[in-house]
């Protein structure tokens, strides 16, 4: 449950992130009130290889290389080694990809690598799933759609809010960032000689056999089950090759990111620091986005903060709105604060004069809303904290929760009522599944700890059991690292991801061109739109079974 950051049930896929800690995956144009993500690559000589689909895709052969002392085999592939599976699942999908091109037609090229149709659809059909699935986090948080889709609509028929052309094309816009990010990215990885640990080898190879364990429960092919789900064409290998090569892609990206990040001076630091000082503050408020029957007098007779949560809870269209927990947007950045909300929304919550209590109705990017100061802009160090963690999940009983409960509440009291102390603490923490001790800074932990953690109050000695929807955890805080300022790791990270951006957009415009071949792309969007009426089929389908 540690050190694990709260996204509050993010509906995102496979996203990564652009700041501090690049995560696996897909970067996809989500909607704004929920993630916005971008991805960030490496300044790295590239040498141009034939890794597209060529006359005789199959010549990367599998020669065995020595095992090093893992459990599993190597063979050379291209100028790397990779575990003899993947370098198996990646010729095949090279074979495959060639066929699928000349039987269903090539909808785009990037770069050398000619994309087929089902493959295309394969990655639209992503976009499309991230979208619907940002559109139930959307119904599951605030009680209404606010991403701006239509979920019984298909992508060409309906626009983005404020934008001048169809989902089909910000689906297609999508689709081709992702397929452009993990081609680019995996290159650099194989020409590295990037490798990745005995884990994740071992989840690739968890999630590539999913593919066969859904066609055996449904009892058909793998190929049918895939062609169910995207569109005919789509083959296994192809779909595993893209597990892996995102897999590869990451591990690179986190490598080059680190080491960008990390080799920046002080000086450079501190001069990113003075051009921007607002830019590294973080503050705590609550956001309730006002919409329907409006009534603009009762929003601002709202004066403090449990009025705020009375007037979020009767304004909420349902029952069983959770207004203390949905309402807070933790400790977050200005840029954070504004790409979910708007500019109009961050500018106001981080003026100067902003103090504790303070309460505005604002007009936002999408609506208008009524925003609580709990606490104002300041510049975050890094905290010194010890955990003792009890975990449970959705499934676990009341009764179970609850003894859970007494067994964090038992073991806190005994450490309090018999020690007391900080080493008393640390050393049962240790003994007893903890972590230990820990530097922590704002949005590491679950949100509820982070709230605590980093709550201006909060003092050396303090302790208390905190629960999260995760489970209960015993928290005892250390204090404060004057010396370590949180914005020093935000200054150099946000220098690595610009640095990396400007990179990787040169590349895009010089390896990796795009050339859309229209008629064939008519012919996915084709094959999409049966792909997602199916999706709707099931959904009755399910719906009929409950």
């Amino acid at each position: 449950m540690s050190k694990k950051k709260n996204q509050k049930k993010s509906a995102s896929k496979k996203a990564p992130a652009k700041k501090n800690i690049p995560v696996k995956g897909i970067v996809i144009a989500a909607v704004a009130v929920l993630l916005a993500v971008a991805v960030v690559v490496a300044v790295v000589l590239i040498k141009k290889n034939n890794d597209g689909n060529t006359d005789n895709p199959s010549t990367h052969e599998i020669e065995t290389l020595p095992n090093e002392g893992t459990q599993y085999t190597y063979a050379k592939y291209k100028t790397t080694k990779l575990p003899v599976e993947f370098v198996e699942i990646l010729n095949q999908a090279e074979i495959d990809s060639k066929a699928a091109c000349e039987k269903y037609g090539v909808a785009l090229e990037i770069g050398d690598r000619k994309i087929s149709v089902p493959e295309f659809v394969f990655n639209y059909y992503d976009m499309y799933s991230l979208q619907t699935q940002s559109v139930q986090y959307s119904i599951e948080q605030t009680g209404q759609n606010r991403t701006g889709y239509d979920t019984e609509k298909l992508p060409g028929e309906q626009n983005p809010p404020q934008k001048d052309y169809t989902w089909e094309e910000s689906f297609t816009l999508d689709a081709i960032d992702s397929l452009k990010i993990i081609y680019s990215l995996f290159d650099m990885a194989v020409e590295a000689g990037t490798e990745i640990d005995v884990i994740s080898i071992a989840s690739v190879i968890e999630e590539c056999e999913v593919v066969e364990e859904k066609s055996q429960r449904e009892g058909i092919t793998p190929e049918e089950s895939l062609a169910n789900v995207y569109c005919e064409g789509l083959t296994p290998a192809m779909y595993k090759a893209r597990a892996i090569m995102e897999t590869y892609a990451q591990a690179y990206e986190n490598e080059k990111f680190y080491e960008l990040r990390d080799g920046y001076s002080q000086s450079e630091i501190e001069k990113a620091f003075n051009e921007d000082v607002d830019a590294y503050k973080v503050l705590r408020a609550r956001v309730y986005p006002i919409e329907g029957e409006y009534n603009e007098a009762e929003a601002k007779s709202v004066k403090n903060e449990k009025e705020f949560l009375e007037y979020a809870r009767k304004n909420y269209p349902t029952d069983g709105y959770d207004a203390e927990f949905t309402t807070d947007c933790g400790f977050i950045t200005k840029e954070k604060l504004s790409s979910v909300y708007g500019e109009e929304v961050g500018t106001w919550a981080f003026d100067s004069s902003r103090k504790k209590g303070d309460i505005a109705v604002i007009e936002g990017m999408f609506f208008r809303y009524l925003v609580y100061i709990d606490t104002p802009a300041f510049l975050s160090t890094s905290c010194n904290v010890i955990t003792l963690e009890y975990a449970y999940d959705d499934s676990m009983a009341a009764d179970d929760r609850a003894n859970l409960f007494k067994d964090a509440e038992k073991a806190y009291t005994d450490w309090k009522n018999n020690d007391g102390t900080e080493k008393g603490f640390l050393d049962y923490s240790t003994n007893n599944g903890g972590m230990g001790q820990a530097t922590v800074r704002t949005g590491e932990y679950f949100f509820e700890i982070d709230n605590w953690i980093f709550a201006p109050e909060r003092k050396a000695g303090d302790s208390a059991i905190i629960d999260t929807p995760y489970g209960y955890c015993a928290v005892y805080y250390s204090g404060k690292n004057a010396d370590d300022f949180d914005w020093r790791l935000t200054v150099s990270a946000n220098k690595a991801s610009a640095d990396l951006d400007e990179f990787y957009n040169d590349l895009w415009d010089s390896d990796y061109k795009i050339e859309r071949k229209s008629s064939m792309l008519e012919k996915a969007y084709t094959e999409a739109d049966k792909s997602i009426k199916r999706h709707w089929a099931r959904l009755e389908e399910q719906q009929k079974d409950k």
